[in-house]
């Protein structure tokens, strides 16, 4: 964008009507959002005049009081344009003029506040963008590059204007050469409806901060396990052993791993995720506490990482909250019993500088209990019995988890050393304005479907003889 000084007294200068977009940012981005303003306001609205901008450095002038200044811009603008930084989210003047419109519509059902992401990263490079609970759900025009900019610029102009949204350059139709039969719009076009979109990501609202690390003569964390018995992760990079338990304690059992005169807690996490070999090393090790706290309360993991519920000691089915996790089936073709256990895929993600548990559930299938039935035998009764789910039963098996993990506790709390890892128990969550009209379902009645219990849906999977071809076509 080409700079340009504020447009003299004009049809574009605010009258009594007010202002058509408020333009909400920090004084980090003052410049960019000059130039945003200049070239707004350089735009026709309509036939009559040019659309109109609510700027502090131009609509507050000297003396006059700024919060009122500021009330009347809000309360007079027509939409609310929110330039996001970190610096943006860090500011109590910002978070005034947001919040002020956020009361009003919080989930910005009228669609009067305009997020405009223009940068990512903090100016000094050490802070990635963290949005605050009302703008993570919301679309947001994308500014960050040159090429998305000028896209979503036309999107801005006609969101102000009341104009619907472009969608593109037309070119020359294809000739159609199946069907001279016109598909009717209803057969193909998304319905104009909110859709709320759930994820199987719960984003981390809390980590350990301090890291401790010693010299060690190990290699790998298992032959540290089987030397000492401990309930803390650790992860073994460069000759040091990492972990967030205070090594400097007597009574730590990793003291007798390490070399004691080396002991430190000089690293921090801010500084790991600034590096990238080392933030790599703070996602193990947040994901090797996240493994020892689902063996503490009582399951099973094979070597593919999935966690499962194993069998109650007397080899009989385990059912917890009322819901049957574990079942032993008999496989009558080969006399035989196998298991069927409710499992998932665990573990912690990193995405930009934010962490996420993401829950992916599945099935799993053993031979007593604790041994994976052979790969072969696995595949087919996970097509089997995936392809009978749903959405819903998918998206239910994945909030069993989370309660699972919960407990009684408002969040899910794993302990790492002398701090802990928090998880917002409610996964991340977006919303589109296209779905099916008509198709949702009420997170009351979530919880009450697919409440069969493993056995009634395993009454008509059966296990093949390893040496099985694959089935035939029907």
């Amino acid at each position: 964008m080409q700079t340009q000084d504020k447009p003299t007294q004009s049809a574009t200068t605010p009258t009594m009507d007010g202002w058509d977009v408020f333009l909400s940012h920090n004084s980090a981005d003052n410049a960019w959002v000059k130039e945003l303003a200049a070239r707004l306001e350089s735009e026709p609205f309509d036939d009559s005049r040019n659309i109109r901008v609510f700027l502090d450095v131009w609509d507050i002038p000297a003396g006059a009081n700024i919060v009122m200044k500021l009330n009347e811009g809000l309360a007079k603008a027509r939409f609310l344009a929110i330039v996001m930084s970190p610096e943006f989210f860090k500011s109590n003047w910002t978070a005034l003029e947001w919040t002020h419109w956020v009361m009003g519509d919080p989930v910005n059902t009228q669609g009067r506040i305009l997020p405009i992401l223009y940068r990512k990263a903090s100016l000094d490079k050490k802070e990635a963008i963290s949005f605050p609970a009302p703008f993570r759900a919301n679309r947001y025009l994308d500014f960050t590059s040159k090429k998305t900019a000028t896209v979503f610029y036309a999107e801005l102009l006609s969101r102000i204007r009341g104009q619907p949204t472009p969608r593109g350059e037309h070119h020359q139709p294809t000739r159609c050469t199946v069907s001279s039969t016109p598909i009717p719009p209803e057969r193909y076009k998304a319905d104009d409806v909110n859709e709320l979109l759930l994820s199987n990501l719960f984003p981390v609202v809390s980590y350990p901060q301090r890291i401790w690390s010693a010299a060690t003569s190990y290699t790998k964390p298992e032959e540290v396990y089987e030397k000492v018995s401990i309930g803390d992760g650790i992860v073994i990079h460069g000759g040091n052993l990492y972990t967030f338990a205070d090594m400097s304690d007597v009574l730590c059992p990793l003291r007798s791993v390490v070399d004691t005169a080396t002991i430190n807690d000089k690293q921090r996490r801010e500084n790991w995720l600034a590096d990238q070999d080392k933030g790599r090393l703070y996602t193990w090790l947040i994901n090797a506490y996240l493994r020892n706290h689902l063996e503490l309360i009582g399951l099973d993991q094979d070597d593919k990482e999935r966690y499962f519920f194993p069998p109650a000691s007397d080899q009989t089915s385990v059912f917890y909250d009322g819901r049957e996790v574990t079942a032993r089936k008999r496989n009558e073709q080969l006399a035989q019993d196998f298991w069927v256990h409710l499992a998932a895929d665990i573990r912690f993600y990193r995405i930009w500088n934010r962490f996420f548990l993401k829950l992916t559930p599945c099935f799993f299938f053993t031979a007593n209990g604790k041994r994976p039935l052979d790969g072969k035998q696995q595949g087919k009764m996970a097509i089997r019995w995936g392809g009978k789910q749903r959405n819903a039963n998918i998206l239910r098996d994945v909030l069993f988890w989370a309660t699972l993990l919960k407990g009684n506790q408002p969040q899910i709390i794993i302990p790492a050393g002398a701090e802990h890892l928090a998880i917002q128990a409610i996964p991340a969550i977006t919303r589109i304005n296209k779905g099916i009209r008509g198709d949702h379902i009420r997170f009351t009645k979530l919880v009450k479907l697919g409440q069969e219990t493993l056995s009634e849906v395993a009454r008509d999977v059966e296990i093949g003889h390893i040496d099985d071809e694959d089935e035939p076509h029907e």
